[in-house]
């Protein structure tokens, strides 16, 4: 075989290879450049659906990402981030993400929702996630500007999550304004007191927002952080 030609083969072979890699580490980012190619049949505008959904199946995942959008929107003003849905109706599908029990979300650019989180307010969850980090920008991609806590007491709010509901009284703020909660991601996720962390943190945000002119404050301080301020400034 001439060089050239051999050459052009080893290039072939390893492009393959980084490829196949890549499917392998993230099966949710390589469902994106080929949706079909992972089971999934296109409903909408970036709204993707397991070919094994059924006809009511369908009709909901298009009223879960309508409704999910929409309240980001409500929230935020306006949704700058634009992430593909994919929506698993069975655990088979899911699984070969290897993700949470109801949803990942990809960064800025793919959010999967496990059978478990087919839903509004899960989906909602997620695409605040990633319309924060989207409006955070690259000062998100280089460090954690914001704290886990924030991030998931706001994604509370926004979803409207009723396993968390905001605090009724002075004493409730009072008492979700004391102690630490997880900063990191990982701390996070590793806490066995998940409940009671979404639900101090859902609290801890709420009233900080009802003192501060409820959801401008949060795209306020998101803008400060972006623009280089310390999330401990911007959050006082």
């Amino acid at each position: 075989m001439p060089k050239r030609r051999r050459r052009l083969a080893l290039v072939s072979l390893a492009v393959a290879a980084g490829l196949g890699l890549f499917a392998w580490l993230e099966p949710a980012l390589a469902a994106t450049a080929c949706p079909i190619c992972y089971g999934f049949e296109r409903l909408d505008d970036d709204v993707y659906i397991d070919r094994h959904a059924t006809d009511t199946q369908r009709d909901s995942a298009r009223a879960i990402a309508a409704t999910a959008r929409q309240r980001i929107r409500a929230f935020y003003g306006r949704q700058e981030s634009d992430p593909r849905l994919f929506l698993c109706t069975t655990h088979d599908c899911y699984d070969g993400f290897g993700g949470g029990s109801r949803g990942m979300a990809i960064l800025d650019v793919v959010l999967v929702l496990a059978p478990l989180g087919f839903n509004a307010v899960i989906a909602t969850h997620e695409l605040s996630h990633i319309e924060l980090h989207r409006r955070l920008g690259r000062i998100d991609t280089m460090r954690r500007a914001i704290p886990q806590w924030f991030d998931e007491g706001v994604a509370a709010m926004v979803s409207q999550d009723p396993r968390y509901p905001p605090a009724a009284s002075d004493t409730e703020c009072a008492d979700a304004a004391q102690g630490a909660l997880p900063a990191a991601r990982a701390a996070w996720i590793h806490d066995v007191n998940h409940d009671a962390l979404y639900a101090k943190a859902a609290r801890r945000v709420g009233c900080w927002m009802a003192n501060r002119g409820g959801p401008k404050a949060v795209t306020n301080l998101i803008e400060q952080v972006a623009a280089g301020t310390r999330f401990e400034d911007a959050w006082r």
